[in-house]
């Protein structure tokens, strides 16, 4: 995947990470004059089935409407495009230059009481504008809250790596797996109601 090109324009030029779900890379825009820096996110269905290729399909076209949506909060990755090649799917965010609450922790940056409500206060305002979208988390946790160097903001990334409420084709077998750690209001497709202590099914 490093140095190819995707969709004839994306530049794949090195890996961000990635979980069961597939892979994030860091590339460019070759079709772009100023060459922007974008994220990529790998989607690898469970089956190559053709009837479950369809549903996945349709699936993703769906979820990428949703993101396209989520976007618009300007604590969230704006989905720039997306896109299927040699049965696999790929959704391009623009790329966030910041760093990890993760590394915060490491590094022993400390915060007032004051602060850490805030943070977690603008959180809360993200994840109930996602809600409101029908779309569930799922892996909240320092390493996918960025802060960026632009303006100190904290983002929400990783969304590619959600559902929509509807269960897709991409992770039935993970659900069957995580079923007993899933809070069942997460998967009766009420958000809403899911526990708040809940372990991630991611």
């Amino acid at each position: 995947m490093i140095d190819s090109i995707l969709n004839g324009r994306y530049y794949v030029m090195r890996s961000l990470g990635g979980n069961i779900f597939g892979q994030t890379f860091l590339a460019e825009d070759a079709q772009s004059k100023s060459n922007p820096l974008c994220a990529i996110r790998q989607l690898k269905p469970h089956s190559s089935d053709e009837k479950e290729m369809e549903l996945a399909r349709c699936l993703f076209e769906q979820e990428a409407h949703v993101l396209y949506q989520l976007g618009e909060h300007n604590q969230i990755p704006k989905l720039l495009a997306h896109f299927e090649e040699n049965n696999e799917f790929f959704l391009v965010h623009e790329y966030i230059v910041g760093h990890t609450l993760e590394k915060e922790i490491k590094q022993g940056n400390l915060q007032s009481e004051s602060q850490v409500v805030e943070v977690m206060r603008k959180i809360l305002e993200v994840l109930s504008f996602a809600h409101q979208h029908h779309i569930v988390h799922r892996n909240i946790k320092p390493s996918n809250l960025m802060r960026r160097d632009a303006d100190k903001r904290i983002m929400l990334i990783d969304f590619g790596a959600t559902k929509q409420i509807c269960q897709s084709a991409f992770d039935d077998n993970i659900q069957e797996m995580n079923s007993g750690y899933t809070p069942a209001g997460q998967i009766a497709g009420d958000p809403q109601s899911s526990f708040l202590y809940s372990r991630s099914s991611l």
